[in-house]
C-alpha cells in the first residue's frame, strides 16, 4: 500500500480527523479514508487526484448525517450535563459554605448552652449547700427545742413539787391554826376559872398564872397572824 501526500486533504467532515489517500498494490486504483476514526472510506479511484477531489468534495450519506446529528445532540447533551454539573458543583460549594456557617453558629449555640448548663449546675450546687446548711440549722434548732422542752418539763416537775409542798404547808398551817384555836379556847376557859379563884386567894398564885396565860395567849395570837 502506497500512501499519498496528506497536505492537500481536508479534515474529515464528521470527526475532524486526518484524511489519507492510499494506492493498492494489487491494482492501479486509489482510495481515500479517515485515518483517525475510519469514519468514511472512498475506494477504487483511477487517479490519486480524483481520489483527493472525491474526498474533499464528497457529500455525507443520510446515515452519516444522522450519525453526525446524533453526535451533535450527544455533544449538546454532554455540554448541558457539564453545565448542570458545574451549576450543581457551584450550588454544592454554596451549600457547603452555608453548612459551614451553620456549623459555626451551631457550635456557638452549643458553647452558649454549655455555659448556661454550667451556670445552672453552679446555682444548683449553691442551692444544695444552702439546703444542707438549713438542714443543719434545723437539726440544731430541733436539739435546742428538745433541750428547752426537757428544761420546761424539769421546771414543771419542780413547780409541781413546790405546789405539793405549798399544799402540805397550807394544810399544816390550817392544822396549826386549829390547834392554836383550841389552845386559845382552853386558855380562855382556864383564865375564867383562875379569875374566879383569884377572888378568894390571898397568896397571889392565881395572879401569876393569869399573867403567864396572858403571855401565852399573846404569843398564840402572834403565831395565828403569822400562819394567816
Amino acid at each position: 500500500m502506497v500512501t499519498g501526500g496528506e497536505d492537500e486533504l481536508k479534515p474529515c467532515p464528521f470527526c475532524g480527523g486526518q484524511g489519507e489517500v492510499s494506492k493498492k498494490h494489487e491494482g492501479a486504483t486509489f482510495w481515500a479514508y479517515c485515518r483517525t476514526n475510519s469514519c468514511v472510506v472512498l475506494p477504487d479511484w483511477p487517479y490519486r487526484a480524483t481520489a483527493v477531489d472525491a474526498w474533499n468534495t464528497r457529500a455525507p450519506s443520510p446515515e452519516v448525517e444522522a450519525a453526525v446529528r446524533h453526535g451533535e445532540q450527544l455533544q449538546a447533551e454532554a455540554e448541558a450535563a457539564r453545565d448542570r454539573a458545574i451549576t450543581a458543583k457551584n450550588e454544592c460549594r454554596i451549600n457547603l459554605r452555608e453548612a459551614e456557617a451553620d456549623i459555626v453558629a451551631a457550635r456557638a449555640e452549643v458553647e452558649e448552652l454549655h455555659a448556661k448548663v454550667e451556670e445552672a449546675r453552679g446555682a444548683f450546687r449553691a442551692v444544695l449547700v444552702e439546703r444542707d446548711a438549713e438542714i443543719k440549722r434545723g437539726r440544731t434548732a430541733e436539739r435546742e427545742r428538745d433541750e428547752l422542752q426537757a428544761k420546761l418539763a424539769e421546771a414543771q416537775r419542780y413547780a409541781e413539787g413546790w405546789q405539793q409542798q405549798a399544799t402540805a404547808a397550807e394544810a399544816q398551817r390550817d392544822a396549826s391554826a386549829a390547834v392554836i384555836g383550841e389552845l386559845c379556847e382552853v386558855l380562855g376557859s382556864a383564865k375564867s376559872e383562875l379569875r374566879n379563884h383569884e377572888r378568894y386567894e390571898t397568896g397571889g398564885t392565881c395572879h401569876a398564872v393569869l399573867t403567864a396565860i396572858d403571855e401565852i395567849d399573846a404569843a398564840l395570837a402572834n403565831a395565828r397572824k403569822v400562819k394567816l
